[in-house]
């Protein structure tokens, strides 16, 4: 049986890469497409410090003392750094200068300049001299581009973790995100894939210590929380993650105010570290940030930023309101209806399966959470998760980066992948799968030519 159930996971993960590799190439045939026609918007060239696509088209076809076409690595770099991927490019190659730069998380500029560079220098793969915008861009792409490889196969197997004995359903489920709407945004210089890399690794450490010693449990629940927090350096609102750890603490508090043992008070503790290590993922950059522009030190002149006084100093909460406006219904205008429109369907799938998957748990949760698994507890927190952050979404955000921010929970792909393998087969759930394509395929023209919704 061992050997037929690892026979099936190998099988299924040849599958997974095969898929995956074709997406990916047909995703990047669309950036490549793109390049015929010019960028709407300059910036990326500027960044880059390439020739702008009107000129680099005419230097394609001309003989002329116009610069060198550019190189495949040239175009690639270009149509994918787009929007948000150019704050991250930069803060990778000369660190974090304007104060608008801190809305997007350190991970991924960190992992880039700090890791991948050095590493690929050392191998002779990448540049041996001064790091550039390029080099952090292309760097960042290849991160990118295994971040959602790995993410696929933890997938996988977290699922299998979650829901034994269902079958096709974590192939399924697995194929689904590699068809996930976010498209190009899990290939380009985003913060998206590390982070659901990271947030799924965190849940298959925590679900794995499952049915072990109370140490193992403990250093389980300690790893995860590392991870979850990592996670939470790329993007800010992982800080949901530490819902499972709240959850985990009130049933750990049952077990232990009914049996106060050593053991139990290790589970307890190991519990309140690993929701710690969450939060430090979202609080150490603030310190940075508050340490270099609200510190007496900090070399200013005694001016201070107007977020330095409030009673919690974040400079991310100031820098998302003061420069991209979001807030409490601040983007509720007749003008973003449309992107109201394009966000209705995510924001439909994650709350119906959020409902969905909490309202079964509820009577045992409610008489019993001590006894419930570490499985049960993880679906019950990544549905309230997930629900919270569609709430949010619509709420406080640009409702529609939703899509991708969608792309880092996986209840929603669950239940979509349970509702195809559902003996009624009805057209709903396939409907949503031509629904991620056509998304992933149409955003992915815009997103290379520089065009919204972002």
């Amino acid at each position: 049986m061992a050997k037929s159930q690892q026979g099936t996971s190998t099988s299924d993960r040849t599958i997974l890469l095969g898929v995956f590799v074709a997406w990916k190439a047909f995703l990047l045939a669309i950036a490549l497409g793109s390049s015929t026609t010019p960028s709407y918007d300059t910036s990326t060239s500027l960044a880059l410090n390439l020739p702008p696509d009107h000129v680099a088209a005419a230097a394609a076809s001309s003989a002329s003392l116009l610069p060198p076409s550019p190189s495949l690595t040239d175009i690639i770099a270009a149509r994918l750094t787009r929007w948000d991927a150019i704050y991250f490019t930069q803060s990778a190659n000369r660190g974090y200068v304007f104060e608008q730069e801190w809305a997007f998380g350190a991970g991924l500029p960190f992992l880039v300049s700090r890791v991948v560079l050095p590493l690929a220098s050392r191998l002779g793969l990448g540049p041996h001299g001064q790091l550039t915008v390029k080099s952090a861009a292309l760097a960042a792409i290849a991160v990118s581009h295994l971040s959602h490889l790995l993410t696929v196969f933890l997938l996988y197997s977290l699922v299998r973790r979650l829901l034994p004995g269902r079958g096709n359903l974590a192939l399924t489920t697995s194929l689904l995100h590699v068809l996930s709407p976010a498209g190009l945004f899990l290939s380009a210089p985003y913060a998206e894939s590390l982070f659901a890399c990271l947030s799924f690794a965190g849940y298959l450490v925590y679900v794995s210590s499952e049915g072990g010693s109370a140490v193992r449990h403990g250093l389980g629940l300690i790893i995860s929380g590392a991870l979850l927090g990592l996670a939470t350096t790329c993007r800010t609102n992982g800080i949901l993650n530490g819902i499972i750890f709240v959850v985990e603490l009130l049933a750990t508090l049952h077990v232990f105010a009914r049996s106060p043992r050593l053991t139990n008070a290790f589970t307890v503790t190991s519990t309140i570290v690993g929701g710690v290590l969450v939060g430090l993922g979202s609080v150490a950059p603030q310190i940075v940030a508050y340490l270099r522009y609200c510190s007496e030190a900090s070399g200013d002149g005694g001016l201070k930023r107007p977020w330095c006084t409030k009673l919690v100093p974040s400079i991310y909460d100031f820098v998302q309101e003061q420069y991209w406006n979001c807030g409490f219904l601040r983007y509720w205008t007749l003008g973003n209806l449309p992107l109201f429109l394009l966000a209705l369907p995510m924001l439909g799938l994650m709350l119906t399966s959020s409902y969905t998957t909490i309202v079964p748990m509820i009577p045992s949760v409610i008489t019993d959470l001590r006894s419930t698994t570490p499985s049960t507890r993880l679906l019950l927190s990544l549905s309230v998760g997930q629900g919270l952050l569609a709430l949010l979404a619509f709420t406080n955000y640009h409702v529609q980066v939703i899509t991708r921010l969608a792309s880092a929970y996986p209840i929603w792909y669950i239940w979509v992948a349970r509702s195809l393998q559902s003996k009624s087969r009805s057209s709903p759930p396939r409907n949503i799968v031509m629904y991620m394509v056509l998304y992933a395929s149409v955003q992915g023209v815009l997103f290379a030519s520089f065009l919204p919704p972002a």
